[in-house]
């Protein structure tokens, strides 16, 4: 998966600062790099906006999940996930009708599960059009919002994260994302430059981007009721 390289050329693109390597084999040793670490910065109205490949190592798998992430103050502690549902939760989704309608868009839910502790923010949060067009448009899209100090500091600074799974850990990469490896083999250095500069890769991770950006805009749209749910 060549992350680091695509990651590189977009950086370029849209002004970002890229920190990391070139993909593949060490010059100076025979280490093979598999993590994938390189990783962007982009401004977003003056605060970072944070470009990562996450390896997710499970029991008995991993898999590779894109990240968009940046900060946002909020009054108090608050917890909101929606996630690509699995073929098991779709399932259990049948046979609890109508839970997709709970927060009023049941159109930006279909076909996911949504977590938080406080349904009435989250019926707020979702009234925002970009966040909804943003959710609709990319559903193998997840999106995370959480508080991002220990819980001994307290505070109400929160991490927003989106994010979209493109390996499954058995070579199962997702195809829109266009990661495939590119080495020599692919002809001249020009050519592999036109390879690696990937349209494809970018729409994706752009409207990744954006989702981060239209969550961070949402949540800040409204002040937060007091308790929960």
């Amino acid at each position: 998966m060549s992350w680091n390289d695509r990651l590189y050329f977009y950086a370029q693109k849209r002004g970002g600062t890229y920190l990391g390597r070139m993909d593949g084999k060490s010059v100076l040793t025979d280490e093979v790099w598999t993590e994938h670490d390189g990783v962007m910065l982009l401004d977003h109205k003056g605060q970072p906006l944070l470009v990562k490949c996450w390896l997710n190592r499970m029991r008995y798998s991993e898999e590779q999940v894109v990240q968009a992430q940046l900060n946002c103050a909020l009054e108090r502690p608050y917890y909101f996930r929606v996630s690509p549902q699995s073929g098991l939760s779709k399932g259990l989704r049948g046979i609890l009708p109508g839970k997709d309608k709970e927060y009023g868009y049941p159109e930006v839910l279909k076909g996911r599960s949504l977590k938080t502790d406080h349904k009435e923010f989250t019926k707020m949060v979702l009234r925002d059009l970009d966040l909804r067009n943003a959710l609709m448009k990319n559903p193998s899209y997840g999106l995370c919002i959480e508080p991002n100090a220990p819980k001994c500091v307290g505070g109400g600074e929160h991490c927003i994260t989106a994010w979209c799974r493109v390996d499954s850990g058995a070579g199962a990469t997702d195809p829109t994302w266009d990661l495939n490896e590119v080495g020599d083999d692919w002809g001249s250095p020009e050519q592999q430059r036109q390879r690696l500069d990937s349209p494809a890769f970018a729409q994706q991770l752009d409207a990744l981007v954006e989702l981060a950006k239209a969550a961070h805009g949402a949540v800040l749209t409204w002040r937060m009721p007091a308790g929960g749910s």
